[in-house]
């Protein structure tokens, strides 16, 4: 196997009985859990919203999907928000996801401070050199 073929098998990862895994924004109402309390039974990953079970899977990538795009509802909605802190930190959120997302560059450029600023710039001079040698990630298709 080439060294490119390697880089472009997909890892499929399957949920153990025994490891107990969580990711959850610190104010959001949702989580992407496994082997918790909170779901009902082991060996899945769940996508919990509001403690109620919105999606499983034994394979990560699904349920990461999704609880990726609600991430980004979740950020997109506190761009407006009336805290300028919680207005950053979401525009970090989505540029994480998405390193062009114009919106959330505006955030940064109005509310965030001087390092923020060079964060952005470095951030916005790495996509594009990404961009040009075709290894870019987060870009809309």
């Amino acid at each position: 196997m080439s060294r490119t073929e390697a880089a472009v098998t997909p890892v499929v990862v399957k949920c153990s009985r025994w490891a107990h895994y969580r990711r959850q924004l610190a104010r959001g109402n949702f989580s992407l859990e496994a082997n918790t309390d909170a779901v009902p039974e082991t060996g899945q990953f769940f996508l919990l919203r509001d403690g109620d079970v919105v999606m499983r899977s034994e394979d990560l990538e699904p349920v990461e999907i999704a609880y990726r795009a609600l991430c980004r509802e979740f950020w997109e909605s506190d761009l407006v928000s009336e805290q300028p802190k919680r207005r950053v930190e979401s525009a970090w959120g989505l540029l994480g996801q998405e390193p062009a997302h114009s919106s959330a560059g505006q955030v940064i450029e109005r509310d965030g401070g001087d390092q923020d600023r060079k964060r952005l710039a470095t951030l916005r001079n790495r996509y594009r050199y990404a961009l040009s040698k075709g290894t870019a990630r987060g870009s809309k298709p």
